[in-house]
């Protein structure tokens, strides 16, 4: 602090001194100032070595928190790689049931046309009725044999004259006949069909039941781990430090300032102490004096612009000056108060954290339970896709089976025709020989009569007396059924167009 000279008494008029009680007010304002500036700046030391604290405080406090913050991030990401796990999980089963139903369809579709098709195939009722009399073949099975008449039928190869069988093509021909016919479809069991198809749905519900279990599982695990990632503190864009850095640059700056002004007050203090004691000792204080070192004097480097006591001008400058303390002091207080802020900030954090913990636990245990059972819901979807994938075969063989047996129908037309041909010509051979067996019978007949006429008399009716019977009639019997069925010409062209299509 600059010191003040003695000033020598003045040998020529000079200009008005301050007096003693201006010299004792100007004291007493002076070192009112230096008290409160040197309050404020010790005010802000004490805070200045708080907030270095606190700048310590908020570093560990933050590099904890980044920690914590990686290391639930990372957890996170595992989850996040489990729900996406439980969704590809759920989207396969699910595509594998579509997939299934897909070959369900075509499947089903392909058994209801044929199923079609054999109700549209018409059975004639010869195939599955007995008609008594409708040939020489046609009388139920009899062990002992049958007799064939005694007359042979005219036109023996004409099939219309074989009763029935004329009848049965005439039917065959009738389209209103035809209606009322049945038909393959007639001949299967469709309500072993229904069970099976039913048996087939009832699984494929349970395979729905069973996908059910875990399909919202990915949906809620997101969420969860949405909630958990809502809850994580937020942190800064900016680097904490950074933040941290630029507050203590501004105290610092301040707190110079602060100390600076603090220095000025304290030299003018001084000064106004130093002129006081001057005064005190019977010295005289020229103006001109107080003039030429008014800069010394003046330790704001305010400059004098009018005329007047220098130590007055520049103590009513210690306002501003305390001013600015109480100003700058206010700020070094907002820094503090927005440091403390920020480390309440990272505590609550830290409490949060805890939270966090709680909360991925429950997480934890909740990714197990549904890791757990969607491996339940996978091997019970599996074993129900293998049952459901052999009764598709099932089908399939089922299918193929009404497909082999409209195809046998077809073929078994053309067997009753080609029997019916057959049963024809026996006929047809049969009647031949009974007519030549009849012809034979009348010329024996008459050789027997001539042979009596010529020669009866002579013999005694006590010799030979049989000479006179007349020959054996000779007759055919047939054993088992093996009757005929005349099949329409219009039944034997489907049959061709089936077997022409498989």
């Amino acid at each position: 602090m600059p010191t003040i000279a003695p000033h020598p008494v003045a040998t020529e008029p000079a200009s008005p001194a301050p007096t003693g009680s201006s010299l004792a007010a100007l004291f007493l304002t002076s070192k009112k100032a230096l008290l409160h500036g040197n309050n404020i700046c010790n005010h802000a030391s004490t805070l200045t070595a708080g907030s270095s604290n606190l700048t310590v405080d908020i570093l560990t406090l933050d590099a904890k928190l980044q920690w914590l913050t990686r290391n639930v991030a990372d957890q996170l990401k595992a989850a996040n790689s489990v729900a996406k796990y439980l969704e590809s999980e759920r989207d396969r089963a699910h595509s594998a049931a579509k997939e299934w139903d897909r070959a369900r369809s075509r499947r089903t579709r392909s058994l209801d046309a044929i199923l079609e098709q054999l109700g549209n195939q018409a059975v004639p009722p010869s195939l599955h009725k007995t008609v008594a009399g409708s040939s020489i073949f046609g009388s139920p099975r009899s062990d002992t044999g049958r007799q064939l008449p005694d007359t042979p039928q005219t036109e023996i190869n004409d099939k219309a004259s074989l009763g029935a069988s004329g009848l049965n093509q005439e039917s065959d021909q009738t389209v209103q006949e035809r209606s009322r016919w049945k038909t393959l479809r007639d001949f299967i069991d469709e309500r072993s069909i229904e069970e099976a198809l039913e048996r087939i749905e009832d699984e494929r519900l349970r395979l729905d039941d069973s996908l059910a279990r875990s399909y919202d599982f990915p949906q809620a695990l997101d969420e969860q781990i949405s909630a958990v990632r809502n809850a994580l503190p937020r942190l800064s864009a900016e680097p904490i430090l950074h933040e941290v850095h630029r507050h203590m640059t501004e105290q610092d700056r301040l707190v110079h300032a602060m100390a600076e002004d603090l220095e000025g007050i304290a030299r003018h203090f001084g000064q106004v102490k130093d002129a006081l004691q001057v005064e005190d000792d019977g010295g005289v204080i020229n103006m001109d004096d107080i003039r030429s070192e008014a800069n010394i004097w003046f330790p704001f480097e305010r400059k004098l612009t009018c005329d007047g006591i220098a130590l007055d001008q520049d103590t009513n400058e210690l306002s501003a000056v305390v001013r600015d303390l109480d100003q700058s002091g206010g700020s070094v207080e907002d820094l503090h108060e927005q440091l403390s802020t920020i480390k309440a900030s990272k505590l609550q954090d830290l409490e949060t954290h805890q939270t966090i913990l709680t909360k991925l636990e429950d997480l934890e245990e909740m990714m197990m339970a549904m890791l757990a059972e969607q491996d339940a819901v996978h091997h019970e979807a599996n074993s129900l896709l293998e049952t459901l994938n052999s009764r598709l075969v099932e089908l399939e063989n089922l299918e193929a089976a009404y497909l082999a047996y409209r195809r046998s129908y077809a073929r078994l037309l053309q067997e009753m025709a080609r029997r019916e041909r057959y049963r024809a010509e026996m006929e047809e051979m049969v009647h031949g020989m009974v007519e030549r067996l009849e012809r034979y019978r009348d010329e024996e007949t008459q050789r027997r009569h001539e042979f009596f006429t010529q020669e009866g008399e002579f013999i005694p009716e006590d010799l030979c007396p049989f000479v006179t019977d007349p020959p054996a009639r000779w007759s055919f019997a047939n054993t088992g059924e093996d009757d005929g069925r005349v099949i329409a010409e219009g039944l034997l062209e489907e049959a061709r167009r089936i077997l022409e299509d498989t």
